[in-house]
């Protein structure tokens, strides 16, 4: 189920996050503020098409008792939940909607620590929210053994940050609740926090009843610009595989492979090309050994089978147009993985290889390891070419404004 979390200062504005949001769930937090309480009566209205949380935040500025008052009165406006910060029992004759939460904005603390805090908050009839930081891979795995420990349907847990997004698109599979979501991507109240929307198009297995057989995923970093999870899904749902495709963005892949959870995982940069030293953990394909960049990965027993599938590809579309029919003159753009893949594949294809690269040192090494040429980024290429490769970042997240 998900839950998506709203903090407006008008009517207006929740209006519209309300009905855009609709479509995809009719659970909705709202956030709210000294400002924005005044707002309280219309979001519980007796009509009001969704089930409610509301949360008020303790800042300073508004008493302490105040908002014990104010929290009370959403209770009696027929509030599903409230949502309350301390481990001490909310003063409230219905237990059960009162939802206990803690937030470690800094890390995922150990088990013994976790069921600590479960502990403190577990009082007659209560919901839990658990909610901590990813700093690896493995903290989201933190979140699956707590459901399995746990055993409590009233439990909500998953982990903030991009290295989080796996626990927050698998917790309800794992036994959690509800999972959170934003309104839109301009409102996002949390980091790593996905779209109601995302959650329901990209990732509609993750609402389901039971964890699929199989997950793959795409490991970079950045990853937020991919399509591959949007795809993959949508032929997974197509062809009635059990199976679920997540975006994994890490700062080190290690914890991922060795995690052994993934039974296959797209790459892309910064990985492609460092992940070829990692002889112990991955056996690397002839062409993978060759070219020196991979992009996918596929387990087999306790370790990854590296394969390269951006030449096949590349390859393959050009051969779809006879282009190998006569010697070609091609100039690549970039020096990393896909630009080293491609320019090694057609100098073996009889083309004129020239390397254009910001990066002079592995501009010029891709160059002589092609048999190319090395021009300077600076430079302008002013005689025709047949074919231009664009295989730098201009373009994909963040450098979206770059040309």
């Amino acid at each position: 189920m998900i839950c998506v979390s709203l903090q407006e200062s008008t009517i207006e504005d929740l209006e519209k996050q309300i009905n855009a949001n609709l479509p995809f769930t009719s659970f909705f937090e709202f956030r709210l503020d000294e400002q924005s309480i005044s707002m309280l009566s219309w979001i519980l209205r007796a009509d009001r098409p969704y089930r409610a949380i509301i949360t008020l935040r303790s800042t300073g500025i508004l008493p302490e008792t105040d908002r014990i008052t104010f929290l009370q009165k959403a209770l009696q406006l027929g509030a599903d939940w409230i949502d309350w910060d301390q481990p001490a029992p909310f003063p409230s004759q219905e237990p059960g909607r009162i939802l206990y939460s803690y937030h470690d904005w800094q890390k995922t603390p150990d088990m013994e620590e976790i069921k600590r805090l479960y502990g403190e908050r577990k009082h007659k009839g209560s919901w839990i929210k658990l909610v901590f930081r990813a700093n690896t891979f493995t903290d989201n795995l933190t979140i699956r053994k707590v459901f399995r420990k746990l055993h409590d349907p009233q439990l909500v847990s998953f982990c903030m940050g991009e290295e989080g997004q796996t626990s927050r698109i698998l917790s309800c599979l794992w036994g959690s609740a509800w999972t959170y979501a934003a309104p839109s991507p301009e409102k996002k109240t949390a980091p790593g926090q996905l779209t109601a929307d995302e959650m329901s198009r990209t990732y509609p297995q993750s609402q389901g009843k039971r964890e699929p057989s199989l997950y793959f995923g795409i490991l970079g970093n950045p990853v937020s610009q991919s399509w591959s999870p949007l795809l993959h899904n949508m032929a997974f749902q197509e062809k009635k595989i059990s199976a679920l495709y997540l975006p994994v963005e890490v700062k080190d892949p290690l914890p991922v492979l060795s995690s052994g959870f993934f039974q296959g995982l797209s790459v892309t940069m910064p990985f492609k090309e460092v992940l070829c030293e990692w002889t112990e953990m991955l056996s690397l394909s002839p062409e993978v050994n060759r070219w020196k960049s991979l992009n996918t990965l596929i387990r087999e027993g306790n370790t990854y089978h590296a394969e390269n599938t951006d030449v096949w590809a590349g390859v393959a579309l050009l051969e779809n147009f006879f282009f190998f029919e006569t010697s070609k003159r091609v100039v690549i753009w970039g020096s990393g993985g896909v630009a080293r893949s491609l320019a090694l594949a057609l100098s073996e294809k009889n083309c004129s290889i020239r390397i254009q690269a910001r990066n002079e040192k592995k501009g010029k090494v891709l160059a002589y390891d092609c048999g190319g040429e090395f021009i300077p980024w600076e430079t302008p290429i002013l005689e025709p070419v047949d074919l231009l490769i664009q295989g730098t970042p201009v373009g994909m997240i963040p450098h979206t404004q770059q040309i």
